[in-house]
């Protein structure tokens, strides 16, 4: 089991102060775009997507491989996507359609990097009709020597009860809760404290990110 050797918590997500979650790392990017339409006889439906990926030729070569292979499925899963996907089970000729534009777009960055662990950032947003789009972030960490993508499990014994009281007082801090307020008070869904499987391992240990409709209602942002 892997452990880190400077060990903090830190929290980010939906209604929080710690909203912005920006990667230690800026690399130059390589953006693909497309954008198409179909019509019918009442109503036009349009579809962008875009995908923004770093350059990895200016990385060394310890960690370049483990990175393009994060590239190459965004790639293959940006190719895809298009508008036929998401016609299936739309009548472009209904009264109840109106005339839309649906967007897909990611972006993958280099978050963090302590050997031999590298963190991916997937930032994405999409918009396929309704009162409003769903973005969020999505963290790999990737374990460049052992050459496997890592879980929670490699680092935390979840049994240990008090590494879930550490965290949800991390939580509280970070969420400005007062003791005796309830996570319903906060807007959780729950009153139960969830540790997210959504992490990011970096230079000072635990980043736990909660995106929307995970613990809290889009509402509540």
């Amino acid at each position: 089991m892997l452990r880190l050797l400077v060990f903090a918590l830190a929290f980010c997500g939906l209604g929080m102060g710690q909203n912005i979650v920006e990667p230690f790392y800026k690399l130059k990017p390589v953006v693909q775009e497309h954008s198409e339409c179909k019509s019918g006889a009442k109503t036009t439906l349009c579809f962008y997507k875009k995908l923004t990926l770093p350059t990895a030729d200016i990385l060394s070569k310890e960690i370049k491989p483990s990175i393009s292979k994060y590239i190459k499925k965004a790639n293959e899963s940006y190719k895809k996507e298009s508008l036929a996907t998401y016609l299936s089970d739309i009548d472009l000729d209904s009264d109840e359609l109106f005339n839309g534009n649906y967007e897909v777009t990611e972006s993958l960055e280099l978050f963090d990097y302590n050997k031999p662990v590298i963190t991916l950032m997937s930032a994405y947003y999409s918009y396929l009709g309704g009162a409003h789009g769903l973005g969020g972030r999505k963290f790999f960490n990737y374990d460049i020597e052992e050459k496997k993508e890592l879980t929670l499990d490699d680092f935390v014994d979840f049994n240990n009860t008090q590494f879930r009281k550490i965290a949800e007082l991390a939580y509280r801090k970070s969420d400005t809760l007062l003791p005796n307020e309830t996570l319903s008070d906060a807007c959780w869904l729950e009153d139960n404290f969830y540790i997210s499987q959504n992490f990011a391992v970096t230079k000072s240990g635990f980043l736990f990110h909660y995106n929307p409709y995970e613990i809290k209602a889009y509402a509540c942002g």
